[in-house]
């Protein structure tokens, strides 16, 4: 039974726009189906599963040697920094409100030094502008001339002042700085011991954390977002030594060992 149509509407109009209707409803899931693919087809390729799998042989391998790193520190030397780092703790427990006080004086200081350092730059650049006017309108002989040297004589006056009052500040905050480090000072002499004794598992983790895959690996390497920034990209590689005779010259060699096998 054909749908009733509305009183004083043309039939075959009403007939003609249906028909394209249906056109256009299959021509789009068609162009959607078509675009689809194409993204698919442009995303998926083959090299992509090696360098997964390269990066998997990686992480275990990265793993591995954090492990070895661990197992070359002494074992002394790990109860001494741990000795250590829980004397560094229990001072900084006992010592907290003398803590606090002193960084709640380096935070005014860090206040304070911006407000001058600020006005310090903000000085010289006005100096800058009116070393120039000054000399422009002595040069013309100018009758603005004498004002004009006064301003800049005033200017130069206010920046050495503000010059020393940076240092004055700079010199109070380092000061500042220094007696939070002597309370502080078992703890960090344990953060710095940890640093040279992990040295090399602290390097492996940065490594590992950088080329482990996640969840923000897993979106930069999605289809259309990995035209930004991919974590898989094909990976030229310059093997040491290894070189391509070119007219008699040894050109370095290029290969993509980690992508393509």
């Amino acid at each position: 039974m054909a749908p009733k149509l509305e009183p004083g509407r043309d039939a075959e109009m009403a007939n003609r726009t249906r028909k394209l209707n249906v056109v256009f409803a299959l021509t789009s899931i068609g162009l959607l189906i078509t675009f689809s693919l194409m993204i698919w087809y442009d995303y998926d390729r083959p090299w992509k599963k090696h360098q997964n799998e390269f990066t998997l042989l990686e992480v275990k391998r990265t793993e591995l040697e954090i492990q070895e790193a661990l197992g070359k520190v002494d074992a002394s030397k790990r109860k001494a920094l741990a000795d250590q780092i829980a004397r560094g703790e229990d001072e900084k427990k006992a010592r907290k409100k003398d803590i606090d006080k002193v960084e709640g004086e380096i935070d005014k200081l860090d206040g304070e030094w911006y407000r001058v350092d600020q006005d310090y730059r903000f000085t010289k650049a006005k100096i800058d502008v009116a070393r120039y006017a000054f000399e422009e309108a002595d040069h013309e002989g100018a009758k603005s001339a004498g004002k004009k040297r006064e301003k800049l004589t005033d200017l130069e006056k206010q920046w050495a002042a503000l010059k020393l009052k940076l240092e004055d500040v700079i010199a109070r905050r380092n000061a500042a700085r220094a007696r939070r480090d002597e309370l502080e000072k078992t703890s960090l002499d344990a953060d710095k011991a940890e640093k040279e004794i992990y040295a090399e598992k602290i390097r492996l983790d940065e490594k590992l954390k950088k080329i482990r895959p996640g969840w923000v690996s897993f979106t930069r390497n999605m289809p259309v977002i990995d035209m930004l920034n991919p974590s898989l990209k094909v990976n030229q590689i310059m093997p040491a030594n290894l070189t391509d005779d070119v007219i008699f010259t040894g050109t370095p060699k290029v290969d993509r060992c980690t992508t393509c096998h």
